[in-house]
């Protein structure tokens, strides 16, 4: 994989400017070697996956959006509609909530007629679990001794 090829001075869009960044690969997301290599490459690309798992929290920071993240773990997959009841909730405000999990590579859909079914990616759950696990296995002695 390539540095970046922007090739201009001007620093790439961010959040506060409005754009949103796309979520990276599964491949740029790879945690269980990243985080144990140094190096300043490897420090980057850790950075960039913080920031990326940063991200999804702030984006399940929102009530509604935890409670989908919760439906999906109980159900395989779930329509809409069964969405939208179970949140007590308008289609509208329900499936503005999926399509930003959606953009942030947290779920998936798939269209069967007329509706639309949506399920968790699992790597990207396991990925965020991983990054979260292997800054915690580095001070475990620390909080071991704190309880």
């Amino acid at each position: 994989m390539s540095a970046g090829a922007s090739g201009g001075d001007t620093p790439p869009p961010s959040e506060g400017d409005g754009f949103r960044q796309p979520a990276p690969t599964p491949a740029e997301l790879s945690v269980d070697s990243d985080l144990s290599e140094s190096g300043p490459d490897s420090q980057v690309l850790t950075e960039r996956i913080i920031k990326d798992v940063a991200n999804a929290f702030k984006l399940l920071a929102d009530e509604t959006r935890l409670k989908i993240l919760s439906f999906l773990v109980e159900e395989e997959e779930l329509n809409v509609r069964s969405l939208c009841e179970r949140l007590d909730q308008s289609q509208p405000a329900v499936s503005h909530h999926l399509a930003l999990m959606r953009q942030a590579g947290l779920i998936a859909s798939r269209r069967q007629g007329k509706n639309n079914f949506y399920r968790l990616m699992p790597k990207r759950m396991e990925e965020i679990r991983n990054l979260v696990g292997e800054m915690f296995l580095k001070r475990k002695g620390e909080f071991r001794a704190a309880v």
